[in-house]
C-alpha cells in the first residue's frame, strides 16, 4: 500500500523501493509562507522588479522541498 508521504522510486537493480518524505517543522513552514507572501507583495505592490518576486517565490518552494526530503529541517 502506498501512503501519501511515500514516493515510489527505482534503484539500480530495477526493484522498486519507497522514499519516505518528512513533514516540515512549523518554523520552516512559517518562513516559507512569509517568503511566498512577500513575493506576492513585491509582485503586486511594485516595490521591486518582478525578478525579485520570482526569486522570493523560488526560495520559498525550495525551502519546502528541502524540508520534505531532509528530516529535522
Amino acid at each position: 500500500m502506498l501512503f501519501i508521504n511515500e514516493l515510489p522510486s527505482l534503484d539500480s537493480s530495477g526493484k522498486g523501493n519507497v522514499m519516505k518524505l518528512n513533514a516540515p517543522k512549523n518554523v520552516t513552514w512559517i518562513v516559507a509562507a512569509v517568503l511566498a507572501v512577500l513575493a506576492l507583495v513585491v509582485k503586486f505592490a511594485g516595490f521591486a522588479s518582478v525578478s525579485v518576486a520570482f526569486w522570493l517565490a523560488l526560495a520559498s518552494a525550495v525551502l519546502l522541498l528541502c524540508a520534505s526530503f531532509f528530516a529535522g529541517l
